[in-house]
């Protein structure tokens, strides 16, 4: 009798009566309308200077955020700042043993597409800013073409550059990347680990800064 029950049981219950857990629907995401972020971690500055010392700063500041829609469950257009400081002393882009702050800022528009449930890519182009606030040490090299100094003499690329990074530093075109992977997500929330690279290539092609970044970051959707 117990085994003609059990069996009335299951034949009585319709496929369609099934539904998902109450838990399986806690952690799926939806993705759709407007979305927003931000992420912190370590990252690096690596400067790189056809006619100057080249510096690669690591352990630096690395923190970004982003605001965009999701034009799909999949894809989504979005703005991107992204600023890397570090805090530099005895490297050699200065030949003083003060504290002197170097940071490269990145504004991207981009798109960011889910390749899977929990892995995303996203990639876009922009503008980036960099700053100090010293002079870099930099060989005096004067190249030809460059505009005058205020000693009336040919301007040097070290002048050149201090000019620039120090009066509202320079700018350059960013090409931007990164890849990302969700540890932890639900229908609104979501948080992921973050791999980031940037490059930046300023007017005349002497400068160019290469940032990464590993970074933690937070997600509403």
């Amino acid at each position: 009798m117990g085994l003609s029950a059990f069996l009335g049981l299951l034949f009585a219950a319709s496929p369609g009566d099934a539904s998902p857990s109450g838990d399986k629907l806690a952690t799926s995401p939806v993705r759709d309308g407007f979305t927003l972020g931000a992420s912190i971690g370590r990252g690096s500055i690596d400067i790189r200077c056809a006619t100057c010392v080249d510096a690669k700063l690591t352990e630096a500041l690395s923190a970004s955020g982003h605001v965009g829609y999701m034009v799909t469950p999949r894809l989504a257009v979005v703005g991107e700042y992204w600023m890397v400081r570090f805090e530099d002393r005895g490297s050699a882009l200065f030949d003083d043993s003060d504290v002197h702050l170097v940071s490269q800022h990145n504004s991207a528009l981009a798109a960011q597409v889910f390749i899977a449930d929990r892995l995303w890519v996203k990639g876009g182009l922009g503008f980036g800013w960099h700053f100090t606030d010293g002079d870099y040490h930099t060989p005096a090299v004067v190249a030809e073409g460059m505009p005058p100094n205020a000693h009336g003499g040919a301007m040097s690329t070290s002048e050149d550059m201090r000019q620039d990074t120090r009066q509202g530093g320079m700018q350059g075109a960013t090409r931007f990347v990164a890849v990302g992977v969700e540890v932890v997500h639900n229908h609104v929330f979501s948080a992921d680990v973050q791999l980031r690279a940037a490059k930046t290539s300023f007017p005349g092609e002497r400068y160019e800064v290469y940032n990464t970044g590993l970074n933690v970051g937070f997600n509403w959707h």
